[in-house]
């Protein structure tokens, strides 16, 4: 059995051609593989990024509405505190009114009491 070169050579083509196509047959299916990795990553990311933002839409919301309340309690507050404020002053304008009448009072009984003294003194 004698193998003739050009049918060796034939034969190593074929090898070499099916090799080949092999070869390039198993980088398209990586390159496709990768391909299809890569967009499901990328969909995987977009429907994260999708979900971020409505999270965020939501937290901010939320801060909005946080921040509407804290500014309706600081006026309550400063509107009680006002309120306070007025009742405080007219209470201690009650007060003051009030210790006046009492010294001019005593001043009174006292001014009675030293002519009713000076009348008992001055009857003896």
């Amino acid at each position: 059995m004698t193998i003739d070169v050009s049918t060796a050579v034939g034969i190593l083509a074929g090898a070499v051609t099916a090799f080949g196509g092999l070869y390039t047959g198993v980088r398209a299916l990586l390159a496709a593989s990768r391909r299809r990795k890569a967009e499901y990553r990328q969909a995987i990311l977009d429907e994260a990024q999708i979900e971020m933002d409505k999270i965020e839409a939501s937290m901010q919301e939320q801060v909005r509405a946080l921040a509407m309340e804290l500014e309706t309690q600081k006026s309550s507050v400063a509107r009680d505190m006002d309120h306070m404020r007025e009742i405080y002053n007219s209470e201690l304008k009650v007060l003051g009114q009030k210790i006046d009448d009492l010294k001019q009072d005593l001043a009174a009984q006292h001014s009675s009491m030293v002519a009713l003294l000076t009348k008992l003194v001055d009857s003896r």
